[in-house]
């Protein structure tokens, strides 16, 4: 799923509360927020369930008053899911095939008398809703929002957050051969979207 501009549609020393501590109100992101440095080497290779690595990375530049940028990291192939011929089997795990980590970042600019932290939560609202809310922690996202979404034999987590005028939307998923249920467990597909949520948090860079 990728991020679309709304102008024409988941760990550093950097501590978040540089961004939010003092003159919070008028402090904001106001430099290009690369994707790809949130993600943090270590996770992505336990996430990866030892599956070949194939990479595809890429950068939007800037369009209009937004600011958005893609990073996708995928491991084995989609084609080699393969789903269980028989659903009623409890919990088989079977053999992992595909595990995919999507990154994607959009900065909002102050436009006309619309600030740009009002932009990214009129935008993020599109995604999220309060049903998926999840508590935010010390040095966290000032909002977070995290759902599981199974697709046949395919499933992931999804987070959507916000901080300021930076929306930042993960996705971890994949799926395995003949296993119960098919795709990634729930458990695991929320502790996977989780420990790259935590990441991304301690990554991003200070505000301005």
């Amino acid at each position: 799923m990728r991020l679309l501009a709304v102008c024409c549609g988941v760990v550093l020393a950097v501590s978040l509360t540089a961004c939010g501590q003092g003159k919070a109100a008028a402090q904001q992101y106001r430099k290009h927020v690369d994707a790809c440095k949130l993600l943090k080497p270590e996770t992505v290779a336990a996430l990866s369930a030892d599956l070949p690595t194939t990479n595809t990375d890429w950068t939007q530049p800037a369009a209009g008053t937004s600011d958005m940028s893609t990073c996708k990291r995928g491991f084995g192939a989609v084609g080699d899911v393969v789903a269980h011929e028989n659903s009623k089997v409890p919990n088989v795990p079977g053999k992992p095939a595909y595990r995919y980590i999507t990154v994607e970042t959009q900065r909002f600019e102050d436009r006309d008398d619309q600030p740009g932290a009002d932009r990214a939560r009129y935008f993020l609202k599109s995604y999220a809703t309060s049903v998926d809310l999840v508590a935010p922690t010390a040095d966290d996202f000032e909002e977070k929002h995290i759902t599981f979404t199974p697709e046949g034999a395919l499933s992931h987590a999804s987070l959507w957050a916000v901080d300021k005028n930076l929306v930042v939307h993960i996705e971890y998923g994949g799926g395995n051969v003949r296993s119960v249920p098919d795709g990634l467990t729930e458990n695991a597909a929320r502790d996977g979207i989780t420990r790259l949520a935590n990441d991304a948090a301690a990554l991003r860079p200070p505000c301005d």
